[in-house]
Parts: structure tokens; sequence; C-alpha cells
């Protein structure tokens, strides 16, 4: 599957991101959407992410309903 591709929601499949996909992460405060995320490791549970703005891995799993897609601007380039 595409870094950019993920399964139709709604058909009792969660989205499947690989890693290096950017995506959006729902704040589990108050329920907002946040972007600057990108998956840096897929397991059993869901997702580890990290932080773009610093390069900081989040000390969380993310369940694949926290985390959706960021089409909000293409990837940076990567060498």
């Amino acid at each position: 599957m595409a870094e950019h591709e993920h399964l139709p929601q709604g058909r009792g499949r969660a989205p499947s991101f690989a890693v290096g996909t950017r995506v959006e992460v729902t704040n589990r405060f108050d329920r907002r959407w946040s972007r600057g995320f990108e998956v840096v490791e897929i397991v059993s549970a869901g997702y580890r992410l990290r932080r773009l703005s610093d390069g900081t891995v989040i000390p969380a799993v993310f369940v694949p309903n926290e985390v959706r897609a960021d089409v909000s601007r293409p990837a940076p380039f990567r060498v």
C-alpha cells in the first residue's frame, strides 16, 4: 500500500497507514484534530507517531480511529 493510500472508513476496517505517512491525530482532551505528525512505527495496537515540528516520538500508541491522513499539504521531499 502506498504512503498516501488508506482503506475506506466505515467498512469495518480502520485506515491503514505506512511508516512515513503524514497524519492528523485526535487530541485526547478536546477531541479536535491536530496536524503535524507522521507514522514512525506500526504496532499491534495502532501507531507510534513523530511530531514533525521537533522530531519527538510521542510516548503513546494511537489506535487507528485516533489517526487520519493529513491531506493539507504534500509531504516534504526527503533524500
